[in-house]
């Protein structure tokens, strides 16, 4: 630290001076040097910069949360589980979201159920899908009961998160509905034809979801069933009842674009992509 003028976060990063970079993690004159410092710190390492960095987490900025949060979880020393755990209430989204990344990173146990409440957040898509990743890194099977009911999601996204999380932990899916919801959130369509009558009732939901190019997989997914799975003629007459849907045009929907021409995607040819053909 210069005796007339801020520490130089750089100099000390390149000197590997982690002593000189955690008096700078507490300089409270500018919260950048404190950010840069914190960024360094998870540069170099050093375990012995677990504590500073914990204590960084806080720190009234919430860019020097995050970078504190960040080094945190370059060190992936188990002493920053608990404060982290804490650290899911932050206020600022980027800071949980990395927090829950970094407890995945770390792999702790204690963060499971911390884990499994962040999966269950009705707000944040982002901290849904970074919540089923680090469960899956974690790989603790307390963890499926929760990602199985995630594969019901509204997002798709988030779906196939909790597919992949799954996956990692070893689950295995049977042909039961949970497992066509596993096949669906990896938009295995093949795999939900040979789980069969079980995928009906889900694939039939997602007829109705506004990306139209899931709706067209969906319905030759449907379309295949009914022509290749053991069915009873209640389960074919299931799959009638939504023919319309299946074979009507499923044409992605578009805002006006103003002065620019969009006439092309109501010509008959375009009106037609996603339709899919369901001889009787």
């Amino acid at each position: 630290m210069g005796l007339f003028g801020p520490p130089d976060v750089e100099k000390m990063k390149a000197k590997r001076d982690v002593k000189g970079l955690i008096k700078a993690l507490r300089y409270e004159k500018d919260w950048e040097i404190r950010k840069s410092a914190a960024a360094a710190l998870g540069k170099i390492c050093d375990a012995s910069a677990v504590e500073p960095l914990v204590a960084a987490l806080k720190d009234s900025n919430e860019h020097v949360r995050g970078y504190a949060t960040e080094a945190l979880g370059k060190i992936r020393d188990v002493r920053a589980v608990e404060p982290l755990i804490t650290t899911l209430a932050d206020s600022h989204l980027g800071v949980r979201t990395n927090a829950v990344y970094v407890l995945g990173m770390i792999g702790d146990a204690r963060a499971v159920k911390p884990l499994i409440a962040e999966l269950k957040d009705i707000h944040f898509r982002h901290i849904r899908i970074t919540a089923a990743d680090a469960l899956g890194k974690i790989g603790d099977v307390r963890a499926v009961g929760p990602l199985i009911a995630t594969l019901r999601d509204g997002d798709m996204d988030v779906r196939k998160h909790a597919a992949e999380a799954l996956g990692k932990i070893g689950w295995q899916p049977d042909k039961s509905e949970t497992g066509a919801l596993y096949w669906i959130a990896l938009g295995n369509w093949n795999n939900c034809v040979i789980v069969g009558s079980s995928a009906i009732e889900p694939l039939i939901v997602l007829l109705y979801h506004e990306n139209w190019d899931l709706r067209a997989s969906v319905a030759r997914a449907l379309v295949s069933i009914y022509h290749k799975a053991a069915l009873s003629d209640e389960e074919r007459l299931r799959i009638l009842s939504k023919r319309n849907e299946i074979i009507s045009p499923t044409r992605e929907e578009h805002i006006d674009w103003g002065n620019k021409d969009c006439s092309y995607l109501h010509d008959d040819r375009y009106a037609k992509w996603g339709g899919v053909d369901f001889p009787l």
